[in-house]
């Protein structure tokens, strides 16, 4: 396992080491869940990772019949497919013919031919096919063709296994594999008792890795992207990448609008067609059409302001970030003046439109602001420098302070402690250093961008300001956030 094991610690013979993959590392001794059909029975993927599960194993033979592995390499690979990014292991599916023996037709130096449990066709399993197979799949770790004997057989016929298993083996070590796939081989035996109580067995194992270190970096970005589109997705199942301007849809969404699949080309404006008049403007800033999610999630956030900042002290107030008004419309009875500002354009002409009690001004992502200094008592942003980076945080921090009066009220939320889980191991060791994360920053500004900031990282990046609080969770219009409040010196 050079390269690809490392041992840690020893005692006797027991020995404890990390074994590196492309999805991240294992330590061992590890216990792995079998996820034979790609599911861990009764577990989803969260509850999997709270439980501390490093590393899953897929079945190649499950797989194989059912539901292919070209469908699920279509799909995006078995990660995609089980909605898991941590390290995967499939075995070879030897185990599952030898052990299912009444199945087996025939078994020669070049593979074994037998019938599926599923229809009872004759299938064969090569080392090369094996291997291409799991090559699709993407797993982290594959398995070599072994054969796996029953207890009790003669020691010629262990023999004679090893040394087909060796032979296969050998083989399937030149075929294709998934970057950054490793191959271990493992040809197990019962213990065959001898004369004199002796016992004897055999285990074999081979490794080796190809590093593609580029190659890897670019599969977890994208999976971590489609992760977090999937998650922004609420109604339907669609993709956008903003940076392409590329919308993908899942058959079902076409169904869903009265459309055949793939019937007519995509577009973000097919998308906001589809939605009812009503409703685009939501869609378009919150990627939701639930009305009811919406403005429930706009009157929480709306009173979680009003906690964090003394009433009285309030003549005149900017939500920063307001899109088409989610919080802003619950301002619509305030004695004192409201206004919002937003990058989008749409997002304020429908705020001009329909809250006619506020001002609305676009801005660009980066200052200025088109209010004069000293405008506001108290400014807001919900969830806006979390899709910053930290320069553009630097620069609207001090424009912030521009438009506030001197001893005016700044409230921001950010993701803190509470999403550190949500954080490739290399990024939490930053996060946990004091750094500010940040994600997709050639997106920033949308909802793709996503930033992490531990607790003091905001404070020192706001110049001029004093804060005065900050409540861990305590955003409750945008769940789990943290809340922070600051007043300008």
């Amino acid at each position: 396992m050079s390269g690809a094991f490392t041992v840690t610690a020893t005692d006797g013979p027991a020995r404890a080491g990390v074994l590196r993959t492309a999805h991240g590392d294992v330590p061992t001794p590890a216990f792995m869940p079998v996820g034979t059909k790609a599911t861990v029975k009764t577990l989803d993927p969260g509850e999997l990772r709270e439980l501390g599960t490093t590393i899953l194993l897929g079945n190649t033979y499950h797989l194989h019949f059912r539901p292919g592995e070209d469908l699920i390499a279509e799909l995006g690979g078995l990660h995609r497919f089980m909605a898991w990014e941590r390290p995967i292991l499939t075995d070879s599916g030897g185990f599952q013919v030898f052990s299912l023996r009444d199945t087996i037709a025939a078994v020669d130096d070049d593979g074994v031919t037998f019938r599926s449990v599923y229809d009872g066709a004759l299938a064969r399993f090569t080392p090369e096919s094996v291997a291409e197979i799991q090559a699709k799949l993407g797993s982290d770790i594959a398995m070599c063709l072994d054969i796996c004997p029953p207890v009790g057989i003669e020691r010629a016929e262990l023999a004679e296994a090893v040394r087909r298993t060796t032979l296969w083996a050998a083989r399937q070590r030149q075929a294709r594999r998934a970057d950054g796939q490793l191959r271990w081989l493992s040809a197990t035996a019962s213990p065959l008792p001898e004369a004199g109580d002796g016992r004897y067995g055999a285990v074999i194992c081979f490794s080796d890795i190809t590093e593609r270190r580029n190659e890897a970096e670019r599969l977890r970005r994208s999976e971590r992207l489609l992760a977090e589109t999937q998650r922004l997705a609420r109604i339907g199942s669609w993709d956008y990448d903003p940076v392409a301007d590329r919308m993908t849809w899942t058959d079902q969404m076409y169904r869903l609008v009265g459309l055949a699949p793939r019937s007519i080309p995509l577009s973000r404006e097919l998308c906001l067609a589809v939605t009812h008049p009503d409703d685009r403007a939501i869609v378009r800033v919150a990627g939701t059409a639930d009305v009811a999610w919406f403005l429930e999630g706009g009157r929480l956030g709306y009173e979680s302001v009003r906690a964090h900042v003394p009433a009285d002290e309030l003549g005149s107030v900017l939500d920063f970030g307001c899109g088409c008004g989610r919080v802003t419309r619950y301002w619509r009875d305030f004695a004192g003046s409201i206004s919002g500002s937003d990058l989008s354009a749409e997002a304020i002409a429908w705020c001009r439109e329909n809250l006619p009690f506020g001002r609305f001004e676009r801005n660009a992502l980066e200052p200025p602001l088109t209010f004069a200094g000293g405008s506001f008592d108290l400014v807001y942003g919900l969830s806006v420098f979390t899709h910053l980076t930290v320069d553009t945080q630097r620069r609207w921090l001090g424009e912030l302070r521009r438009v506030l009066r001197p001893g005016g009220h700044l409230l921001l939320t950010t993701h803190g402690e509470s999403y550190a889980d949500r954080l490739e191991p290399d990024e939490r060791e930053r996060f946990r250093a004091g750094e500010i994360v940040v994600r997709w920053q050639e997106v920033a500004g949308s909802n793709l961008c996503a930033a992490y900031h531990p607790a003091g990282s905001l404070a020192l990046l706001a110049e001029g300001f004093e804060e005065v609080a900050h409540v861990e969770e305590g955003a409750e219009g945008n769940p789990h956030q943290d809340v922070h409040v600051f007043r300008r010196q």
